[in-house]
């Protein structure tokens, strides 16, 4: 007789906590606010280019609220205009890499196309900010697209007084799109602190940044899945 084809099992999606690797409540706290129950983006009041809502861009639509969401295909590609630094970028990514042990890998690449795209508009529409980054696509809870974009260099960023881009806030912005969301630290701590200025995030992954993140992409938490 022919042997029947092997098949993977599918995730098992409502799943107890205690059947996932354990979370410290910090750690837990910013898992559930800033990735399973996600706000449907970090500023409604700004717009996409073409005036599409932002708020239909964060982290997908609203049936994945409550879901895991991440990157499940790796290496991740990344291409940035000319403005960013390649050696920021490359910093920015191998510090994520580290701090997970290479269970996220990157990988730069020219031109269109890339799972992240880093932009640099000159102008951003809407409300006006210093930088926006958003998850742009999700499929039942994998993320296969998102975007940055920054004001670095323009009339914009003088009036805001926005800081100069580097590779720190490469590495936020990069942090906020592999699943950790809006979450940030308390100011000084990591690339994840709060605070848009000199005072704000710094060189570096804390141990409660490190802890989340690492939760997100163990094999034993997928995408989709909706801890209970």
């Amino acid at each position: 007789p022919t042997p029947e084809p092997t098949q993977t099992p599918s995730p098992k999606l409502d799943i107890s906590w205690s059947e996932l690797p354990p979370l410290s409540p910090a750690a837990k706290e910013w898992v559930i606010k800033y990735n399973l129950n996600a706000p449907s983006s970090i500023d409604p009041n700004h717009l996409l280019p073409g005036g599409v809502d932002a708020s239909t861009k964060w982290f997908g639509v609203d049936s994945y609220l409550g879901a895991v969401k991440r990157f499940d295909k790796f290496p991740i590609t990344v291409s940035a205009d000319p403005w960013f630094s390649v050696q920021d970028v490359a910093d920015a990514t191998n510090l994520w890499q580290q701090a997970t042990k290479g269970k996220v890998t990157f990988q730069l690449v020219a031109g269109p196309g890339a799972d992240v795209v880093f932009k640099h508009p000159g102008t951003l529409p809407g409300a006006g900010a210093c930088r926006q980054f958003w998850v742009t696509k999700v499929a039942n809870g994998v993320i296969v697209g998102a975007e940055y974009y920054s004001t670095y260099g323009t009339p914009i960023a003088t009036r805001l007084n926005c800081p100069d881009e580097n590779r720190i806030w490469v590495a936020q912005a990069l942090g906020t799109l592999l699943g950790l969301g809006n979450g940030r630290t308390a100011a000084g701590v990591d690339v994840m602190s709060n605070g848009p200025r000199s005072n704000g995030p710094v060189w570096g992954i804390s141990p409660i940044t490190a802890e989340v993140v690492n939760w997100l992409y163990d094999p034993r938490v997928q995408s989709g899945m909706r801890p209970k």
